[in-house]
């Protein structure tokens, strides 16, 4: 969440958190915060009416709720509020300290909490196209190589392999026919048919794949990281 100063008065004063709380295993209104100061974006930990260090030891065990009070309810990584100013302007970022932040958890560990890691390691990914920190890229890989059957999961490796290639510039000959056994298996389904096109560097395909898309899927699509990766073909 990206406040300005007056925000952080009001947060720091009188506890004015009101459109930005978020339940919290500790049970208090907790939420992450960019303190902007001259050009240095500092993430702080906004907790018990005060502003703290997140990447201290003592708070790294603070962890987030995702659907609270449903029969998904799970745990999850507090880092799940680094937003895109903080992950590609945020100075203090501790890329281990958010590691062993996710070893805490189980981020496949239902529907809700493997769509909410998805998307997280989808913001690393944009983040990194955006400071080019490959800290970043490193990190979603990381979070991604915890599921249990990635290879299984099509979108998920295919986000694992959109991030090999931006690490290698290049697919490994193993990577590219787990590609083809995609391509292969889902072959009514245009977002794989889509993500592996453009994985395999087959542009006039991946061009006529994203015609066939309806306008609703490809708003979808024109906001995620494999649209950077199409634009370089």
């Amino acid at each position: 969440m990206n406040f300005g100063l007056s925000f952080l008065i009001r947060a720091s004063k009188h506890g004015d958190i009101s459109n930005f709380k978020k339940r919290l295993s500790s049970k208090n209104n907790s939420c992450l915060i960019n303190l902007l100061i001259g050009d240095q974006t500092i993430v702080c930990l906004y907790h018990d009416g005060k502003l703290k260090n997140i990447f201290s030891k003592d708070q790294i065990d603070i962890k987030a709720i995702l659907g609270y009070n449903t029969p998904d309810q799970c745990d999850y990584s507090i880092f799940v509020q680094l937003n895109d100013e903080s992950l590609t302007k945020g100075t203090n970022l501790d890329f281990q300290a958010i590691k062993e932040s996710f070893q805490e958890i189980d981020p496949f560990v239902n529907e809700l909490a493997c769509s909410t890691t998805t998307n997280f390691c989808l913001r690393c990914i944009a983040a990194y196209d955006k400071s080019n920190r490959r800290e970043l890229l490193l990190l979603a890989k990381y979070i991604l190589s915890m599921h249990p059957s990635i290879e299984t999961d099509d979108f998920n490796y295919i986000n694992l392999l959109q991030i090999n290639k931006r690490l290698n510039g290049s697919l490994t000959a193993e990577e590219e026919d787990k590609l083809i056994t995609i391509k292969s298996t889902a072959p009514s389904d245009i977002l794989k048919q889509f993500g592996v096109s453009i994985l395999l560097e087959s542009k006039i395909e991946a061009k006529r794949l994203y015609s066939k898309l309806d306008k609703k899927n490809q708003e979808i699509i024109d906001s995620t990281p494999i649209m950077k990766l199409y634009s370089d073909l």
